[in-house]
């Protein structure tokens, strides 16, 4: 479905990204996993968001 003519390079670039975040030459700007995925912590972060209190990226997480 989703088949492109360019998914090798996508696959290409994003491993380069992870190299240069794993050696933390790009930082990136999840500062916050919330885990696990329910609906206290989605009210929690939905607040957070609301109230402006939210830097960065906020990631609900479902693995561990």
């Amino acid at each position: 479905m989703y088949q492109t003519d360019d998914m090798d390079q996508q696959h290409q670039l994003l491993n380069e990204i992870s190299g240069l975040i794993d050696a933390q030459v790009l930082q990136t700007t999840c500062n916050n996993i919330v885990r696990p995925i329910n609906a206290q912590t989605l009210r929690q972060v939905h607040g957070q968001i609301e109230k402006g209190t939210s830097n960065g990226k906020v990631v609900l997480a479902d693995w561990t």
